[in-house]
């Protein structure tokens, strides 16, 4: 029972993380921060509907974090503009976002506990 209410409690935080740095409004400092805090909750145990949440979360804004462009309901503040290309579908495997998250720096060093509002 306790270990499933700390997982129910990491999988708040990732929830807070998805929404604060990786919401519909976001810049490449939001997705830096989130990436960098997911990982860390990613880390945090190997099992766990949390840690699944923080690495499918993790993906997700690496692939955010690659486009450069706002487009449907999702605003990127530094990208406002639309791609004249038409829109494609970001595939990625979850070692491709390991790799690319590890490049993505974030020089505020966030921790768990600097949840984006």
């Amino acid at each position: 029972e306790e270990e499933r209410r700390g997982d129910l409690q990491r999988l708040q935080v990732v929830r807070k993380i998805m929404t604060g740095a990786v919401g519909v409004v976001r810049d490449e400092s939001l997705l830096a921060r989130g990436i960098g805090m997911l990982g860390v909750e990613s880390e945090l145990d190997t099992r766990g509907r949390a840690t699944d949440a923080a690495l499918l979360g993790m993906m997700i804004a690496v692939a955010a974090h690659g486009r450069h462009e706002s487009r449907g309901a999702h605003c990127r503040r530094d990208y406002p503009g639309m791609l004249p290309e038409p829109a494609s579908h970001t595939r990625i495997t979850l070692a491709d976002a390991r790799a690319r998250a590890a490049g993505i720096a974030y020089a505020g060093g966030s921790t768990r506990n600097e949840v984006p509002t």
